[in-house]
């Protein structure tokens, strides 16, 4: 999500033999009015090397296949169900989804929507 380039040692995170790695972090936030449980959920995924491509020597051997954010809220002591805020499938044509939040976030400019594509494919080709 912070678009940034991964560390080439991210790779370790995969089992041996296996092709992906799923990895899920927890966080608490509270705010004046509310407590809130957010999780981030994402998944690496070994790339394919190219035999053909001078800069795949570059590359990371790993991309972030998939980003997940979710929270709950508790209220009256109990926990709300959890709702994603941004759900991303790099294999996906959407940038990310739910498309309510999409909306919410792009306000339906399509500068903003354009943006939000490059983003992504650059992403892919950078990580």
């Amino acid at each position: 999500m912070s678009g940034k380039r991964l560390p080439r040692d991210i790779v370790n995170y995969i089992t041996v033999g296996k092709d992906s790695a799923q990895l899920i972090f927890e966080f608490s936030l509270k705010d004046d009015v509310s407590f809130y449980r957010v999780i981030y959920e994402f998944w690496l995924q070994k790339r394919e090397p190219s035999t053909t491509d001078e800069e795949d020597q570059d590359q990371i051997p790993v991309i972030v296949s998939r980003e997940k954010l979710s929270y709950s809220a508790l209220v009256e002591g109990k926990w709300t169900k959890m709702q994603p805020i941004i759900n991303y499938d790099y294999s996906s044509k959407e940038v990310f989804v739910p498309k309510v939040k999409f909306a919410e976030l792009t306000n339906q400019d399509q500068n903003a929507i354009d943006e939000l594509r490059v983003a992504k494919k650059r992403n892919f080709k950078n990580n």
